[in-house]
């Protein structure tokens, strides 16, 4: 069962391993021109984990603190 956990830059992510919780960091993010959602965790003691966005991989994690911010759009040249 997916519960579509979005890849956020600067998000913490909690993930349970075998009894023991797990933070991660989203340190760094790609989205591609089709949409797709690429992130960096980084959780310590752990190589970097490249996650996809809607995908079981990334549905283990659960998201509990995104940053606060506005993303602002370029305004077309008139």
């Amino acid at each position: 069962m997916a519960n579509n956990t979005p890849i956020i830059c600067g998000a913490v992510y909690e993930k349970e391993v075998r009894g023991v919780t797990h933070h991660a960091l989203c340190v760094a993010t790609r989205i591609e021109a089709g949409g797709k959602v690429l992130g960096n965790l980084h959780v310590f003691g752990f190589a970097m984990e490249r996650v996809q966005e809607g995908t079981e991989q990334a549905d283990e994690f659960t998201l509990i603190a995104s940053p606060t911010f506005e993303k602002r759009r370029k305004r077309k040249a008139s």
